[in-house]
């Protein structure tokens, strides 16, 4: 195949077969039963399909072959001419949204693009915006984008990386259900944390310290906290917060059963993650055995 764009300056670009040379139709016995693991023989005549009349979308040259009476089709591309590695724009903060910009290419692309934490593509983000979060900080976030068009190689490209620098994240927290008993469990999820980042986790109104837990490495941290049965019964706010962000959820606490209250234990007080101190827990339990309200305060140092 030869590239005649400028007749009188041709050049070779590529050879294609797709004949199978393990295969001897000249040797066969029956040379028509082998026909078709030969592959392609014979090529004759060779025509021209535009990208306008392609089924496809992309040029293409028809070649018909006289020995296997077959008709191959091969895709004509093109690379682009003109191309352009992506910018980000935007406050690298943790929190903000950042842009990848892209110049023109020539010819006109489509683009897609992939958000990169470390040289690692970060799930979900494939748009031309992203929203930095809290695993952000300390690496360096780039932005991947791939061009296409028709009859043309997709390019990428890849941006210089930024450094993001910490900021107030608005975290994403689940839980599971936004009813709990005095005295019963809550589980949920918060996502958007930084890494390895510990959190503190409050109840709201009168102010009720569950513990503490740490995010996971991707920012992700699993909750699991006991409600004091001796928590008074009403609307209350889950709050969930570290040093980058916070995130809270409404809760409604309902009255314990007083005979499960009155068999409570130390340890059945204990939150799933932190640990308090002898006299808070004592205070507590003793709290609970006399239907006292249960006001348990522990803040991280």
């Amino acid at each position: 195949m030869f590239d005649i764009t400028v007749p009188a300056d041709s050049t070779f670009v590529t050879y294609l077969n797709n004949r199978d040379f393990a295969v001897s139709v000249e040797d066969a016995d029956d040379p028509a039963a082998v026909l078709d693991a030969a592959g392609d023989l014979g090529p004759e005549s060779i025509a021209f399909v535009t990208a306008e009349d392609s089924p496809t979308g992309g040029a293409m040259l028809a070649v018909g072959n006289e020995v296997s009476g077959t008709t191959t089709f091969f895709a004509v591309t093109a690379q682009f001419t003109t191309t352009s590695a992506p910018v980000i724009t935007g406050s690298p903060v943790a929190g903000s949204e950042l842009t990848a910009a892209v110049d023109p290419w020539s010819p006109a692309a489509t683009f897609t693009f992939q958000w990169q934490r470390d040289g690692v593509a970060i799930d979900g983000a494939d748009e031309v915006t992203y929203t930095s979060v809290a695993a952000d900080v300390g690496a360096p976030l780039s932005v991947e984008v791939t061009g296409s068009a028709p009859s043309h190689e997709a390019a990428t490209r890849v941006s210089e990386p930024v450094d993001v620098e910490p900021g107030e994240v608005a975290f994403t927290l689940t839980i599971q259900a936004d009813e709990v008993t005095g005295g019963g469990t809550v589980t949920g999820t918060l996502e958007g944390a930084g890494s390895a980042e510990e959190l503190t986790i409050t109840l709201f109104s009168d102010p009720v310290d569950l513990g503490t837990v740490t995010a996971g490495q991707d920012g992700v941290a699993a909750l699991s906290v006991v409600v004091p049965s001796g928590t008074e019964a009403g609307d209350h706010t889950l709050v969930v917060e570290g040093d980058s962000g916070r995130a809270e959820a409404a809760l409604t606490v309902l009255a314990a059963d007083p005979a499960a209250s009155a068999g409570d234990t130390l340890g059945g007080l204990l939150p799933d993650t932190g640990s308090p101190t002898t006299w808070t827990l004592l205070a507590a339990a003793i709290a609970a055995l006399i239907g006292g309200t249960v006001l348990v305060r522990r803040r991280s140092s």
